[in-house]
């Protein structure tokens, strides 16, 4: 069965969030809030599932707009679709 892009992105933002509650969790920290008290050093492999989902979440967000809608964002949305666009353009080759 083939899975879509959208679905995959879910999967890698779910299991990277499972893994940032069960360490939160079993270091007694609270969730993740806008309180400028919430810790800002993280280990380094809390990080990395940080960012994988800021970027799985950017990615689901680009694709979940199009191109046509990402066109009429704000310019740095536009730049990032181009130079995506030409990742995936060199990938394909």
């Amino acid at each position: 069965m083939t899975t879509l892009k959208i679905s995959q992105l879910a999967v890698v933002i779910q299991d990277h969030t499972s893994k940032i509650d069960a360490y939160y969790l079993a270091e007694g920290i609270p969730s993740p809030s806008f309180d400028t008290d919430f810790p800002s050093d993280l280990p380094a492999h809390i990080r990395g599932c940080r960012n994988a989902i800021l970027e799985a979440t950017d990615e689901l967000s680009d694709l979940m707009l199009g191109a046509a809608q990402l066109a009429e964002g704000s310019p740095p949305r536009v730049i990032a679709m181009y130079l995506w666009l030409l990742r995936n353009a060199k990938a394909s080759y």
